[in-house]
């Protein structure tokens, strides 16, 4: 693993402190999730808010920002800071192996993709702790365009290309026409209208250090009109589908936060889910996201996520359920899970949002993040009460109704 990670020296003091407070013994799982950045939306945060129900579980947080883990540990998250995996995957995956062997790490739940792709070279006995891992490595599913491949066995696919500077693009207009998606291989997308459009959307889309590294980059793809729709697929360690269940998305974000949802009937997805498990076949997760085109109704899905989504927050005790019985098939945890329906067809769903002023007295001195940490409240809404900012590890609340 080269040079030990324990050369880091917030790592190294986070290891060496959550060493001591919990020894073996004191627990039945422990588990580890990778990428809970609270300034970003991200799968890793809502799962820490569903890990923390779970009596027989012990969590564990590691992020690359090192804002973001300042914040989460004031939080009380027992959270570790990790290279980003673009600096170098040996650096980040040598901190990976400290954090789990140290910690007797049970279950690894990655959340993002740049920490799926990095942890695809990981060697066996880290691969060990989360299955799918050596099923991805093994079908170099390392980015989206590789997902896009893998969905389009399944059920059709937006056309999509890579572009290799000015004369690519050149090449490229001189055959097709806007509107396009530009893509990060790892996140974000942006709609263009026009090669200025194009330009600035590529700029945009680098800068995201997601997007760099071995296997990153962009590229276009066709847009995909329509209303967007999407289902989440967990399968058992025979590759049978074990959980589903299928979103409408009525409200999201520039970014694809969804915002508002309600659900649909699994039974009348267009394509075969069950077939989408058979090309999984083993203890998996994916998210598949997907348009009807208006013009056609052609389906089209744009998108295939192999974690779970930022939205497993939003299904409240079903979505405990769905990790919980993830997590017994993975053999970490023994004992059924408390089995809650999926809820009803036609279930609203809806995030509220934190807001409000972060007081900043004084001057900053030293790290923005700690001094930050030291003022995390803001004022109820006619009330000179103060609450915090991030209460726990639950910032965003979804209803359903």
């Amino acid at each position: 693993m080269g040079a030990s990670a324990l050369n880091n020296e917030p790592l190294a003091i986070a290891l060496k402190t959550h060493t001591g407070l919990c020894p073996r013994g004191s627990h039945r799982c422990r588990v580890l999730v990778l990428g809970v950045n609270p300034f970003e939306d991200l799968p890793g945060y809502q799962l820490l808010g569903i890990l923390s129900q779970f009596r027989d579980v012990e969590t564990f947080a590691a992020e690359d920002s090192p804002e973001g883990a300042e914040i989460l540990r004031q939080t009380g998250v027992r959270m570790f800071q990790i290279p980003q995996p673009h600096l170098g995957v040996e650096a980040y995956l040598s901190a990976i192996h400290d954090v789990c062997e140290r910690l007797s790490i049970d279950v690894v739940l990655p959340s993002t993709d740049a920490h799926l792709a990095a942890l695809t070279g990981a060697p066996p006995s880290t691969q060990s702790l989360w299955p799918p891992l050596k099923w991805l490595a093994s079908r170099g599913l390392i980015n989206k365009w590789a997902g896009q491949s893998w969905v389009s066995r399944v059920a059709p696919t937006p056309s999509r290309w890579t572009i290799e500077g000015d004369e690519g693009l050149d090449t490229w207009e001189s055959q097709h026409a806007y509107p396009v998606m530009v893509k990060g291989m790892r996140k974000g997308a942006l709609r263009c209208a026009d090669r200025s459009d194009f330009i600035a959307a590529q700029r945009t889309i680098l800068s995201n250090p997601a997007n760099r590294g071995p296997g990153g980059g962009f590229f276009i793809e066709d847009v995909a009109s329509g209303t967007e729709h999407s289902v989440l697929l967990v399968t058992d360690e025979h590759g049978r589908a074990q959980s589903v269940v299928a979103l409408r998305k009525l409200a999201t974000t520039q970014l694809g936060t969804t915002l508002v949802a309600q659900t649909e009937s699994v039974s009348e997805l267009p394509f075969d889910i069950e077939e989408v498990a058979i090309q999984l076949g083993t203890a998996g997760v994916v998210e598949l996201e997907f348009r009807n085109n208006e013009s056609n109704d052609e389906l089209l899905v744009f998108e295939a996520n192999f974690r779970f989504p930022s939205w497993i927050g939003a299904l409240g005790k079903y979505g405990q359920t769905v990790v919980h019985r993830y997590l017994t098939t993975l053999g970490v945890l023994d004992g059924p899970s408390d089995d809650t329906a999926v809820p009803d067809v036609g279930t609203l769903i809806y995030r509220l949002p934190e807001s409000g002023f972060l007081p900043l007295s004084g001057t900053l001195g030293g790290s923005y993040a700690s001094h930050a940490a030291r003022h995390l409240q803001v004022l109820n809404e006619g009330s000179r009460s103060p609450r915090l900012l991030w209460r726990s590890r639950e910032p965003h609340q979804f209803l359903q109704k």
